[in-house]
C-alpha cells in the first residue's frame, strides 16, 4: 500500500492528553451536589471509598473499570446530571483543559489529520446545549421557536397551533431568537 492511499488520523485520548482530569473528578462533583446535606455526604464518602477500587479495576481492565464505574451513577436522574452539566464544564473540565490543547487540535487538522471521534458526538453535544437553552425559555416563546426550528412548521400553521395572530407569532419567535442567541453567545 503506498502512503498516497494511506489516511492519516490523530487520536487524542481525553484524560491525560487534552484535559488533567479523570471520570472520577466528574462523579466527585455530582456526588457533592446530592439533594440534601445527608445524600451529599452519603455519596462523597462512597466515592471516596470506591477510589482503591476504581483504580486496581482500571489497572486489570479499562473495559471493566467502566462497568464497575458508570454503575455509581445508578439513582441519578438524567435530568439532574444534565441541569449540573454546564457548572460540571466550567468547573472540573475547562479549568483542566491543558495549555495548547485547542492550537494541537488546529494543527492536526492543518496537517491533514482527522481525529478518530465520532463528529456526530459534537453535533450532539451541541444539540444537548441549544435544547438546554431552548428548554429554559418561557413558555410564550418555547412553544413557537420549537414549533419553528424544531418541527419546520410554517408561520401561519403555529399562529393556528397557538391560536395566535401572525404578527404575535412572528414576534415571540424573534424574541426567542434573540434569547437563545444571548444564552449561547459562550459556546458558539
Amino acid at each position: 500500500m503506498d502512503k498516497s492511499s494511506q489516511k492519516a488520523a490523530a487520536f487524542y485520548d481525553l484524560e491525560g492528553t487534552l484535559v488533567s482530569t479523570n471520570l472520577v473528578h466528574t462523579l466527585g462533583f455530582y456526588a457533592q451536589r446530592q439533594q440534601g446535606l445527608l445524600q451529599t455526604f452519603k455519596k462523597s464518602a462512597m466515592t471516596l471509598v470506591k477510589l482503591p477500587f476504581f483504580g486496581l479495576t482500571d489497572l486489570y481492565s479499562r473495559n471493566v473499570f467502566n462497568e464497575v464505574f458508570f454503575k455509581s451513577y445508578k439513582g441519578e436522574s438524567a435530568d439532574r446530571l444534565r441541569f449540573f452539566s454546564e457548572e460540571l464544564f466550567e468547573k472540573v473540565l475547562k479549568p483542566a483543559i491543558f495549555d495548547g490543547t485547542f492550537e494541537m487540535i488546529k494543527t492536526s487538522k492543518k496537517l491533514g489529520l482527522r481525529p478518530l471521534a465520532d463528529d456526530n458526538l459534537i453535533e450532539s453535544e451541541q444539540a444537548q446545549t441549544i435544547a438546554r437553552a431552548i428548554a429554559t425559555l418561557p413558555e410564550k416563546y418555547r412553544a413557537p421557536i420549537v414549533l419553528r426550528d424544531v418541527e419546520g412548521k410554517t408561520y401561519e400553521e403555529i399562529g393556528e397551533i397557538l391560536q395566535l395572530g401572525l404578527g404575535t407569532t412572528k414576534s415571540r419567535i424573534s424574541r426567542a431568537r434573540g434569547l437563545l442567541k444571548e444564552k449561547l453567545k459562550n459556546y458558539f
